[in-house]
């Protein structure tokens, strides 16, 4: 939080994060530091149980998977 990188959300259980789970661009979070969002996707007021970790980290890989850029294939 010195840095700059994050700062904590407005009930001070977490960090702020975005619909993408972004503290910063490109530096995302999940598990118990997400409590306390609230945005239109993410609700949580603790997410310490495994299956809620585990059901953020699917909505994580479909934030990252969306945001990837398409490549190109050279022809062989």
């Amino acid at each position: 939080m010195q840095n700059g990188l994050c700062r904590p959300n407005r009930t001070n259980r977490g960090l702020l994060v975005n619909d993408d789970f972004e503290a910063s661009p490109g530096f995302c979070v999940i598990g118990p530091l997400v409590g306390g969002n609230f945005t239109p996707k993410i609700r949580f007021w603790h997410v310490e149980s495994a299956p809620r970790v585990r059901s953020l980290a699917k909505s994580l890989a479909a934030s990252l998977l969306a945001s990837l850029q398409p490549v190109a294939l050279a022809p062989c």
